[in-house]
């Protein structure tokens, strides 16, 4: 169950990178980024399907996001055991991870965002802490060429970690959806791209398909 949730949760990276040079920004580059992180988080609602292409496994990916609750289903990952499909459920820092390998639905409730494995950065597809620390990213944001990415332009950027062990590159709508998102560094690298959207989310999208039995703390 662990590689399954460690799949899931790498899936949800935010990011795709590219070995860049030194990064030239201009303050309008880095304000108009800030504006599109800005948006996550706040008020923003959305549907989204993404293809996933990794180093060494490939998904398909769809996420709803309303509010302070995120949904993410996963399938056809290359490299775990569990066949079927998998959901996450972030709901205010609750996560509830279910799979349904035999076609009946199983619910585990992680004890806290704390407790994923690996320092997993799981919240809003991972900009969370680029949201809550945007202007350190200031100096490390260049605008890319506009993209016309599921059918609609969006506005693009690469930064960097403040070590530049990991680069990173972002597509936004101009309503602040992320339609392409990914990274590169220590030898890995994921590409994620939208292939729909939709700037609303139906009702029930957030209700379990199953009670949630509790998962113990994961050792130190």
């Amino acid at each position: 169950m662990t590689a399954t949730l460690r799949s899931a949760l790498l899936a949800t990276v935010a990011a795709i990178a590219f070995p860049l040079p030194a990064l030239a920004q201009t303050n309008s580059d880095f304000d108009e980024f800030a504006q599109k992180v800005a948006r996550i988080g706040q008020n923003l609602e959305y549907y989204a399907a993404y293809q996933l292409q990794a180093t060494d496994f490939s998904a398909s990916i769809k996420h709803w996001f309303a509010d302070a609750q995120m949904r993410i289903d996963s399938v056809a990952l290359d490299d775990i055991e569990v066949q079927g499909p998998i959901r996450i459920y972030i709901n205010n820092g609750t996560i509830v991870n279910c799979v349904a390998p035999d076609g009946e639905w199983l619910c585990l409730q992680l004890p806290s965002m704390q407790d994923v494995p690996d320092g997993a950065e799981f919240s809003n597809l991972g900009w969370e802490a680029i949201r809550t620390d945007v202007e350190s990213y200031r100096g490390r944001v260049k605008k890319l060429e506009n993209r016309t990415i599921a059918g609609a332009p969006t506005s693009c950027f690469r930064f960097d970690e403040s070590d530049e062990a990991m680069v990173f590159e972002v597509c936004f709508t101009q309503g602040g959806i992320p339609l392409y998102l990914g990274s590169e560094g220590d030898g890995y690298f994921t590409s994620l791209t939208a292939t729909e959207f939709q700037t609303s989310v139906e009702a029930g999208t957030f209700e379990l398909p199953a009670v949630p039995q509790s998962l113990p703390n994961f050792p130190q």
